[in-house]
């Protein structure tokens, strides 16, 4: 009867304490990547939600052109990591424009009697960009995620906002043009 109750205690041990491993390697990576922002309850993992797509052309030249495309979008960079293969910003705030466009065509922010929240709110916004090999080329991750805070009036809670898609799409095409140049 003990061993049966052992082995019942062991089953339910092992898989709770392989899910509370980290998943990246160290604690400082595991910080820079999970983020708090405004309007979540909860703290997110970025590196969960990165959308990928192949890119020609060797690891290290991607890194740098990515580098380079951030810059000329005005898209601020907070840690530039070429061994992990890792650009991010914890959180940034702007106001009305984002990489020289409205900020309603990269997020989604909630509509209210003045438009679009995410062209008139202060918009915090965290991003990864992840580069990783792939067979012959790379591979680049981008995740980002975003929350807005009224500016005017009565305080208010923040609210989540959703990515359309383009920014991440125009960093992305940007780079790979760059690599075929």
């Amino acid at each position: 009867m003990n061993r049966k109750l052992a082995v019942a205690l062991v089953a339910l041990v092992i898989p709770v304490f392989a899910q509370a491993q980290p998943r990246s390697t160290g604690p400082a990576a595991e910080s820079e990547l999970s983020i708090r922002m405004k309007g979540f309850r909860d703290r997110v993992l970025l590196d969960t939600m990165a959308v990928w797509q192949s890119i020609p052309g060797p690891v290290a030249q991607t890194f740098r052109n990515t580098l380079r495309v951030l810059d000329s979008l005005k898209i601020p960079i907070a840690s530039a990591d070429s061994v992990r293969g890792v650009i991010h910003h914890h959180g940034f705030v702007a106001r009305a424009r984002l990489a020289g466009k409205a900020i309603s065509g990269s997020m989604r922010c909630g509509m209210g009697l003045s438009g679009d929240y995410a062209d008139s709110w202060r918009v915090s916004i965290a991003y990864a960009v992840f580069v990783k090999p792939d067979s012959q080329n790379s591979r680049l991750g981008i995740a980002l995620l975003a929350g807005a805070n009224d500016v005017e009036g009565v305080s208010k809670p923040a609210v989540q906002c959703g990515t359309t898609g383009k920014l991440e799409a125009t960093i992305q095409k940007a780079v790979g043009l760059k690599a075929i140049q």
